[in-house]
């Protein structure tokens, strides 16, 4: 029976490498057609096949192969695009994040803030209390660190789903991994210090004349916030409707009554330099040559100083961290993989020598002209939601923001009150591994299918 089962599977598998090779191969071979450019026609067509490949064989050999096939296209070298990828900020974060969160869980300081967190009277005997404690912790950690709140939170929520029974197959365990990506992704969006905020702010004030109300820019986010996270609470409670019977069964007198050894809290008081170390570039004053320091070198930057601090530690006479042994366990490899194909990739995809971006504004031009305010920013909105779910988010705002501002003037609509709505909907990418840091890493999350 394991022969029988296994054989369809493997079958299905090298199909689907061989259409992924089809799309691939196949896009050298056609035609230019305007306003793609030749290297757009097989960027675009790159573009397909990976994503196809990513969602159909796997993440590690698709991101090989594809970024091999970029460089024949003429756009650029394999060294500068590896050089691109990998190097980028948010794999360097994402890699020595994985590696920090691998020390926390080593420790198991994961394990007691997971029961830390099912003792709470509040949660006991009611799932959806438990599911919303998740989501609130997780959305305010991701105001400051997206990626960094859902590997945590993630990391978390497994040791609870051990504690109480729930597997890899339960529905409630997929809900919750989402809910976590979701509401610690769009979570950053709220600070106004954060890049993107930052980032259109300024563009509003360049292109219109027209400064941000900061104080309304975060009423009205958070405001969206809580309905994005209200509809996809109601999705998992009444359109998923998980097995929630082993946490009303369950008691918090079936937990153990865990205490934090010396080597447990020497993690934990790292961990909490660490989040202090995250804010200080947001919170304290500009002047300050710690602010500067830790603005300079940037998250990943930080994050790499930590575990380079474990490293350096010393507990009982021995290393406080195998830096090795912590790489092998901690670092999900299929993300890194991912993160050095997606960035060169979707720089290439709306790089000014493709014509993709003058294609979708011939697109986006018509079907907005002549509408009214709310339909306007509702289908500029929707439009900006699929394009962000195949490309980095900050190029899609970049591709939407010019056609806003020159079309806006004829519906009357108010720009700060779209600009605040766009830097949400353009973070809100979970549809394809390329879509965002957060679509990659739930994308090779194992307990998802």
């Amino acid at each position: 029976m394991a022969v029988e089962t296994q054989v369809p599977k493997q079958t299905k598998y090298y199909i689907n490498a061989v259409i992924y090779f089809v799309i691939i191969v196949g896009s050298f071979f056609l035609p230019a057609v305007e306003p793609l450019t030749d290297v757009g026609v097989k960027v675009l067509g790159i573009f397909i096949g990976t994503v196809y490949g990513w969602t159909s064989c796997g993440l590690v050999w698709p991101s090989i192969v594809s970024l091999t096939a970029l460089s024949l296209t003429g756009y650029n070298t394999l060294p500068a695009l590896m050089l691109e990828g990998w190097g980028h900020q948010i794999t360097l974060f994402t890699f020595f994040m994985l590696l920090f969160v691998g020390i926390i869980d080593a420790s198991g300081l994961s394990r007691w803030i997971a029961i830390r967190v099912l003792r709470l009277k509040v949660a006991n005997g009611r799932p959806w209390m438990l599911y919303f404690l998740f989501l609130v912790a997780s959305y305010l950690i991701g105001t400051f660190a997206a990626v960094g709140a859902t590997l945590l939170c993630w990391n978390i929520f497994y040791n609870v789903a051990h504690e109480i029974g729930y597997t890899s197959k339960d529905k409630f365990t997929k809900v919750m991994i989402l809910g976590i990506a979701l509401t610690s992704t769009i979570g950053q969006c709220l600070p106004p210090f954060q890049i993107g905020p930052m980032l259109f702010f300024g563009m509003l004030e360049d292109f219109m004349g027209m400064p941000m109300n900061v104080g309304g820019y975060m009423v009205l986010t958070f405001i969206f916030h809580l309905i994005i996270i209200g509809f996809y609470a109601a999705f998992s409670i009444f359109i998923v409707r998980p097995d929630t019977s082993l946490l009303k069964n369950f008691n918090i007198d079936m937990l153990p009554n865990m205490k934090l050894d010396v080597y447990q809290k020497r993690v934990g008081y790292l961990f909490i330099a660490f989040i202090v170390a995250l804010l200080v570039p947001s919170f304290m004053p500009k002047a300050w040559k710690i602010t500067q320091v830790l603005a300079g070198i940037g998250s990943p930057g930080i994050t790499a100083l930590f575990v380079a601090l474990a490293a350096a530690m010393r507990f009982d006479g021995k290393p406080f961290i195998n830096v090795a042994d912590t790489i092998y366990k901690g670092v999900v490899w299929d993300v890194v993989f991912l993160f050095s194909c997606v960035f060169p990739l979707s720089g290439a995809l709306t790089s000014d020598v493709t014509g993709v971006k003058i294609f979708l504004n011939d697109i986006l031009g018509p079907l907005l002209t002549g509408r009214g305010a709310f339909l306007f920013a509702f289908l500029l909105l929707m439009f900006a939601l699929v394009v962000t779910n195949f490309t980095i988010n900050i190029v899609t705002g970049l591709m939407v923001f010019p056609i806003m501002v020159a079309l806006i003037g004829n519906v009357g609509a108010n720009p700060a009150v779209i600009v605040t709505l766009l830097i949400t909907t353009i973070t809100m990418a979970f549809l394809t591994p390329a879509a965002s840091p957060a679509g990659a890493v739930t994308y090779a999350n194992e307990w998802l299918t």
